[in-house]
């Protein structure tokens, strides 16, 4: 069951308090993906079903901080917590979406713009170069229309303190490979996410941030992070005329 973390720099955010911690998971079956840490699916004392990855230091950090920024400015994610086994190997957890896929080809021509539109901008805020098939989810729905998620952000360079202060104009270093990724649909429908983007506080961020920074141990840098998070959700309305510049389609 998940409980709340308590730490003596932590403060609240726009959407509640910070990430929460959850006792260790039993773990029922592991997921044969490639990546850096193990990835296992799990359950907690209530019976939820989740899915976990050993993440720690800058990864963690960029995982904690996605999802953050993804629901501060209205992208589908799943609930996700940090996880603290007995070993001391910190996870970071994501509650399973039912009934969900990976994305397909197929989906471009169906998904919602919207929250095409929402994926995008969030790769561009947190300098997200790893947007493929498996890490966008769908959940169909009646009449062939169906709910985009975003998932997996670990390698995204938001987590990395010293790399993203030197990308703060800088798109994410090459375009989602989701094979059929609507890219024109979705260029008429940045507009409200890249607003809300814009008009996240420094409060705001820096709340983000501090909760990021403390479980990556960074949080000597937490002023510094803060400014460079800040100046990119400035620029982020360039940051993505240039992303989709080079994915030919005019912002």
């Amino acid at each position: 069951m998940a409980r709340k973390r308590k730490t003596p720099s932590s403060g609240g955010t726009l959407l509640g308090d910070p990430v929460s911690v959850i006792a260790p998971l039993h773990r029922t079956k592991r997921v044969e993906v490639d990546s850096r840490g193990e990835v296992w699916f799990a359950v907690d004392e209530a019976g939820d079903e989740w899915v976990t990855k050993e993440v720690s230091g800058a990864n963690l950090a960029a995982e904690i901080l996605s999802w953050h920024l993804a629901r501060a400015i209205g992208v589908r994610i799943p609930h996700g917590a940090a996880v603290v086994p007995h070993d001391g190997t910190t996870s970071w957890a994501t509650r399973t979406i039912p009934n969900a896929l990976h994305w397909t080809p197929s989906l471009g021509e169906v998904v919602d713009p919207v929250d095409a539109a929402g994926v995008l901008v969030l790769d561009c805020l947190i300098h997200n170069g790893d947007r493929h098939e498996a890490n966008l989810m769908w959940t169909p729905l009646k009449g062939g229309k169906g709910l985009l998620h975003a998932i997996d952000h670990d390698l995204a360079a938001i987590g990395d303190v010293e790399e993203f202060r030197d990308l703060v104009v800088s798109p994410p270093p090459r375009l989602s490979h989701a094979p059929g990724f609507p890219y024109s649909r979705a260029a008429s429908a940045i507009g409200r996410y890249v607003d809300a983007t814009n008009a996240l506080s420094r409060a705001q961020l820096t709340a983000y941030v501090r909760d990021a920074l403390d479980w990556a141990k960074r949080s000597d840098k937490t002023a510094e992070h803060t400014d460079t998070v800040y100046n990119r959700c400035q620029a982020i309305g360039s940051i993505v005329a240039q992303y989709l510049k080079e994915a030919g389609v005019s912002s």
